[in-house]
């Protein structure tokens, strides 16, 4: 395992999905798992706590404005954590935002929210392990090189 994906609720897979389907493409391994972390502070803790040891190399996180799921996690772990603001009923904003953690006061840099938010976390997040995996970074290439997949995504999901 390379990379965990914690959503807050099963509503966040539809944009977690964009994620998820481009590590798939890119030949990374991943794992999803919903963790809700006002119902579940524990699960959430143990859960980052372990992370190194399980395999994980990186977390991706969905958070909304009320509560912010990266950087729970980043307080719990010395893994780099990435966060994607959700879109909500109440939030719509989908520039760059930095959330503060409450717990340690470090900041913690969130992708724009949607699909595009979720497509660049997971790009990203490729970039960081393609200098350790030779063939992430030839998929990564063959990506950046090929408009096929974009125009599949943008055809089938977007």
């Amino acid at each position: 395992m390379k990379v965990g994906i914690v959503l807050g609720s099963r509503s966040q897979w539809c944009t977690m999905r964009y994620t998820a389907e481009l590590l798939a493409y890119l030949d990374i391994s991943y794992e999803a798992r919903i963790i809700t972390a006002n119902k579940s502070t524990k699960s959430l803790h143990e859960y980052a706590s372990k992370a190194i040891n399980s395999g994980l190399e990186i977390i991706i996180a969905g958070s909304t404005k009320k509560i912010y799921l990266a950087g729970i996690l980043a307080s719990k772990t010395e893994l780099p954590v990435v966060g994607i603001q959700m879109n909500t009923s109440s939030n719509k904003q989908t520039s760059l935002n930095t959330n503060s953690n409450n717990n340690n006061g470090n900041r913690i840099r969130m992708f724009n929210a949607g699909q595009e938010g979720a497509i660049n976390a997971a790009l990203f997040v490729a970039s960081m392990l393609a200098s350790k995996y030779p063939h992430i970074h030839e998929k990564l290439i063959k990506y950046h090189n090929q408009n096929d997949f974009y125009k599949t995504l943008q055809e089938n999901f977007i």
